[in-house]
């Protein structure tokens, strides 16, 4: 999710402000990939949003354990 989480951040003001040991960091790189723009000054994603990030990180999940197992 590391690797994820440096590819989504774009500017200063869309950094995690998570750290990595609390479950905020995740629920925000899988809101991140859901859509959400991640601005300290909008509202938290929502369901439909995390359900989206949910299932595109299920896909590059399986995208890299395709890879390892051809290794």
């Amino acid at each position: 999710m590391e690797k994820i989480e440096q590819k989504l951040i774009k500017t200063e003001a869309t950094t995690n402000p998570n750290s990595p040991q609390v479950l905020a960091w995740a629920s925000w790189i899988i809101g991140r990939l859901g859509g959400w723009k991640g601005n300290p000054k909008q509202r938290p994603p929502g369901p439909i949003i995390l359900l989206k990030g949910i299932e595109k990180f299920e896909n590059i999940y399986e995208g890299w354990k395709l890879a390892s197992n051809y290794t």
